[in-house]
């Protein structure tokens, strides 16, 4: 008999003041006995009183995370966008998931996670996801939500299988979007910090996407969440840069877009893995520079996002500290000029081209989690999108992808 990951709390009185409706979202087992399912997860009431081990038998199908959609919650109350005087209330009475699986949660986050996260290799950065992030939790029921979703997803990483954590995962996600949203509608100096945290969460969430999603079958979607995302929290912060005193990694991160703040110089060890190396030949940046077809305005913001990249490879040939190659890549959406996520929504080819050839090079420093796999998804996603006489373009992303690791012996 399988081990129950943690105690089921099914609220019977709370399931049955639910207002009649029809639903599509029950469990399988409901559907398949034509009966009304509760929807309470991870294991419906009937499940629950007809078989031994529900845990084992009631299923739910549960949809992507990225649309900001979870099927536990599409039809529970939202909490209030006020400042909550008790967290544990507040989502005790939203979340359908158990107390058990919030302490774990949580726990997780505060002894484990917040150890791992970007930026955590300098001292600043341990002190933002340890203490500074957290504390905000206490008071502000979005960043709590913010904090349990990532901890869901890591431990996801680790048990892929585990359907409980990912309920929590699309719930806590869900709650979060959900209320981070109303409460930007809400102009209020006092909980600036508040929705700066929830942003910088949230566009982890949005590139932690592959957790959830490179073990479906479901067909690849753009990953434009991240980049309008990460483009948001960024201009949220720089308009306010009294903010940094509470978020010093995060001004070490985006440094470089400050005259007056730049990024430690690359290292120049003695040997290193790069020396006397070079990136296999890529006829993109020529084709883009040639193309006297190309409209004067996309060949702009093309030549500046291949130039960022170009940066990037140099940082990688000289050796420069993974961390912060790790930082010039997610900052990536950052530096775009403003037009271009425009286009990759429109799905333009050569947009497309770039975007892979910035996800294949996080090959060379996915190390951590939250990095772990996600260049072979987005790459051989991002290929599938591409009309046949655009597929030339893939072949320098893939081939970064096959052979990375004879690059770098």
């Amino acid at each position: 008999m399988a081990e129950i990951p943690y105690p089921i709390v099914f609220d019977r009185a709370r399931a049955q003041q639910r207002p009649h409706r029809k639903s599509k979202l029950g469990c399988k087992v409901c559907k398949a006995r034509k009966i009304k399912c509760d929807e309470v997860r991870p294991v419906c009431g009937n499940c629950y009183r007809r078989f031994p081990n529900p845990e084992e038998e009631c299923e739910f199908e549960y949809n992507s995370p990225q649309r900001g959609f979870s099927p536990s919650s599409a039809n529970e109350p939202r909490p209030s966008t006020s400042r909550a005087s008790s967290i544990s209330t507040t989502f005790s009475s939203s979340l359908p998931t158990s107390r058990s699986m919030e302490l774990r949660l949580f726990h997780h986050y505060s002894t484990v996670t917040c150890l791992t996260m970007p930026t955590c290799e300098e001292e600043a950065g341990i002190r933002m996801w340890k203490t500074t992030i957290p504390s905000l939790a206490f008071e502000c029921t979005y960043v709590y939500s913010a904090i349990l979703a990532i901890s869901a997803l890591h431990l996801l990483s680790l048990t892929p299988d585990d359907i409980a954590l990912k309920a929590a995962t699309y719930q806590y996600i869900d709650e979060t979007v959900s209320t981070h949203r109303e409460e930007m509608n809400v102009p209020n100096s006092s909980n600036s910090v508040n929705r700066l945290a929830t942003s910088v969460l949230l566009t982890l969430h949005a590139k932690l996407r592959t957790i959830c999603e490179r073990t479906t079958s479901g067909p690849y979607s753009l990953p434009i969440n991240y980049f309008i995302l990460q483009h948001g929290a960024n201009d949220m912060f720089l308009s306010t840069p009294e903010w940094g005193s509470a978020f010093t990694a995060y001004v070490a991160v985006y440094s470089h877009l400050a005259p007056h703040l730049q990024p430690p110089a690359p290292p120049q060890p003695e040997n290193h893995a790069y020396i006397n190396r070079d990136f296999p030949y890529d006829p993109l940046p020529n084709y883009v520079e040639f193309d006297e077809s190309l409209l004067l305005d996309r060949k702009e913001l093309y030549v500046h996002a291949l130039t960022y990249i170009s940066l990037i490879k140099e940082c990688i040939l000289k050796g420069e500290n993974p961390s912060w190659i790790r930082h010039r890549l997610g900052i990536f959406p950052t530096t775009l000029r403003k037009g271009f996520c425009t286009l990759i929504q429109e799905e333009d080819p050569l947009c497309l081209l770039i975007v892979a050839r910035l996800f294949a090079l996080l090959k060379f420093v996915d190390e951590p989690w939250y990095l772990q796999g996600t260049a072979e998804y987005e790459v051989r996603g991002l290929e599938t999108m591409l009309p046949d006489e655009w597929k030339w373009g893939m072949e320098w992303p893939l081939g970064i992808l096959e052979n990375s690791s004879l690059f770098m012996s």
